[in-house]
């Protein structure tokens, strides 16, 4: 039981954490591109859906590399550019040798975690921008 409640006290935390994050860069994109010098309510309710599109899509595209990178999507490279560098090394204290693809790809799998966290609050914040593109809309 306590080790369930610490479990979903840390997945709350990352959610938290991204969230702060998130909010931060949304400030300093509403604050580089002048929304305190705004005069027109129109001016600012853009500027402030301009950051929560951006500071959204770039958590849930940073999120689905993470799924991608666990589906193994990137394995090839990985254990490309590993036996180039062994390769140049000349092979020296290399233990790695006998490593197949296979066994990398079962290795690299099971240390891989996915962030779906930063999916879901990037969702979270495309909900607000497109809420606030809605109310740009209906602003005259």
């Amino acid at each position: 039981m306590q080790e369930e409640n610490s479990r979903t006290e840390k997945r709350l935390l990352k959610y938290l954490i991204t969230a702060a994050v998130g909010l931060i860069v949304v400030f300093a994109v509403c604050w580089l591109k002048g929304v305190f010098q705004a005069e027109e309510a129109r001016t600012v309710v853009r500027i402030v859906c301009d950051a929560f599109t951006f500071v959204g899509l770039l958590l849930v595209c940073f999120g689905f590399l993470t799924v991608l990178n666990k589906a193994g999507a990137f394995d090839g490279l990985a254990y490309s550019m590993k036996s180039l560098v062994r390769v140049f090394r000349n092979y020296r204290g290399d233990d790695e040798s006998s490593k197949s693809y296979y066994d990398y790809k079962k290795a690299a799998y099971e240390k891989r975690k996915r962030a779906w966290h930063l999916v879901i609050v990037g969702a979270g914040f495309l909900v607000v921008a497109i809420i606030l593109v809605i109310v740009h809309g209906s602003m005259s």
